[in-house]
């Protein structure tokens, strides 16, 4: 949970401008970052985590990738992972994000 909550941290930090250190704060400390009913994946390089995604009912919940790993294709790998394994077909995207 610590990792996912670093890789959170980090990712939207770096890509919600649209949010200031308060509402981060806010978020971190009273939305949870998992629950028990989501399937959980993370992507782990030497021993670090760098992303995750949660899945519910076939619906992308939450994917986010560590700042200093964006544009490598993670995320690219993680979605189609999550779609070929997970039958995912539904997401969401905030309208704001870069």
């Amino acid at each position: 949970m610590k990792y996912t909550v670093n890789v959170w941290e980090d990712s939207v930090k770096a890509t919600h401008t649209f949010l200031n250190e308060q509402e981060i704060e806010h978020i971190k400390e009273y939305g949870p970052m998992t629950s028990k009913n989501v399937e959980h994946l993370m992507v782990v390089d030497n021993d670090e985590a760098v992303g995750f995604m949660e899945i519910e009912n076939h619906k992308l919940e939450m994917l986010f990738i560590a700042s200093n790993q964006r544009g490598k294709g993670l995320g690219k790998a993680l979605l189609q992972y999550g779609m070929k394994n997970y039958d995912v077909c539904e997401l969401t995207v905030n309208e704001q994000n870069p």
